[in-house]
């Protein structure tokens, strides 16, 4: 009889019958929401009556700790069936709900038990993309040629902006009172604290897919449509001419996915054979090419989607094959979490505490990996 792996012991998972193609946590970290890529929704509640340190057992002769298998069935997911034409841009929300935008306009708030209920009052232009801050309970949706925003859930009452180019993509900065819109050829940034106004229009002519926020808030890396990513100092108004930034190209596929880590200070993007991760002092230095943060083991798989831990310096890692890892950032070791034989990884997500790893595949395979305290050192 083979010993159980890890994921066995660690992880639950479920089989969804279409291609998952996001993940994300409710803001209290109760529950877990799969995006199918048909627009359908998928609930799991973190609540888990065997979790894995009531399952582990300390050797009084070696001190060694085990961890048993599961001896109940994981309680199943809440399926949501599509609402709306896909793609659904979901956001945690306020009191461990989600917000969805949708492209027929309408915005829908979804409780942890799969109801969910239309926030505006009409059909609105398209809206192309939405995130929410729990921090500050600011909402920002957009479409074509307007940003709005909402404070403390008033979202019929939002304000609104025109904005030149359209949107892409949103991402709020760590404090939540700066906005970066994504647009075709640049990134602005938005001053969302009191009024919305705009304060740096930055050039990005390699095309700007989606933006991260650097802790400090004064750089943003931004994956690329014409190959790796850019880094640009937010202070860098558009003059005219090409911002001042550094972009790092070479990958061998797109970048489908960036992250910073506050803990290691470095960013990491997806795209290579091996987890790719640069420190943030050394991308401020233009002048340096072989600068990168040497993080996992080389293979022979893309790295499709990574995650950084948003506590200790760590990175999540998804392959094409379905495998999934993680390693200390700028060390070689890896943690096997998830051998391969499931379909690219589409989704990956940490837990705000930092103890749960979401995954979801191409196959339908969404799973959640808890760590047991400590664990991690």
């Amino acid at each position: 009889m083979n010993a159980p792996n890890l994921f066995s012991l660690l992880g639950r998972n479920w089989e969804m019958p279409m291609a998952i193609v996001d993940a994300t946590f409710s803001a209290d970290d109760s529950t877990v929401a799969f995006t199918g890529v048909d627009g359908s929704l998928a609930l799991a509640a973190m609540d888990d009556p065997e979790p894995p340190e009531q399952r582990l057992r300390l050797s009084a002769d070696s001190g060694r700790a085990t961890i048993r298998e599961r001896s109940r069935a994981v309680k199943p997911l809440v399926r949501i069936e599509p609402f709306a034409q896909p793609p659904i841009m979901l956001s945690a929300y306020r009191d461990g709900r989600f917000i969805a935008g949708t492209r027929d306009g309408r915005i829908h708030t979804i409780s942890s038990h799969g109801d969910h209920s239309q926030v505006t009052p009409d059909k609105t232009e398209r809206i192309t993309a939405l995130v929410h801050h729990p921090g500050t309970s600011r909402t920002a949706w957009a479409g074509p040629d307007t940003l709005s925003l909402a404070r403390d859930g008033a979202i019929g009452g939002a304000e609104r902006a025109r904005l030149a180019q359209p949107c892409a993509s949103l991402a709020f900065s760590g404090s939540g009172d700066l906005l970066a819109v994504v647009h075709p050829d640049s990134v602005s940034i938005w001053q969302v604290d009191e009024a919305i106004e705009i304060c740096a229009h930055i050039a990005c002519p390699d095309g700007p897919i989606r933006a991260s926020w650097h802790a400090s808030e004064g750089l943003i890396a931004c994956s690329l449509r014409k190959g790796g990513f850019r880094i640009v100092p937010v202070a860098a108004a558009d003059d005219g001419g090409p911002a001042r930034g550094r972009t790092i190209s070479g990958f061998p596929t797109l970048v489908q996915s960036i992250d910073w880590s506050d803990t290691a200070d470095a960013v990491i993007a997806s795209g290579a054979y091996r987890v790719a991760a640069w420190s943030a002092d050394a991308l401020e230095r233009a002048d340096q090419h072989d600068d990168a943060v040497a993080t996992g083991k080389p293979g022979l798989t893309i790295v499709d989607r990574i995650a950084a831990h948003p506590a200790k310096g760590l990175v999540a890692a998804g392959y094409a094959n379905g495998l999934v890892n993680v390693a200390q950032i700028g060390a070689p070791d890896e943690l096997m979490i998830l051998e391969n034989g499931h379909g690219a990884i589409n989704a990956l997500a940490w837990s705000r505490d930092g103890g749960h790893l979401a995954i979801g595949a191409t196959d339908g395979f969404a799973a959640i990996v808890s760590f047991p305290p400590h664990m991690f050192k």
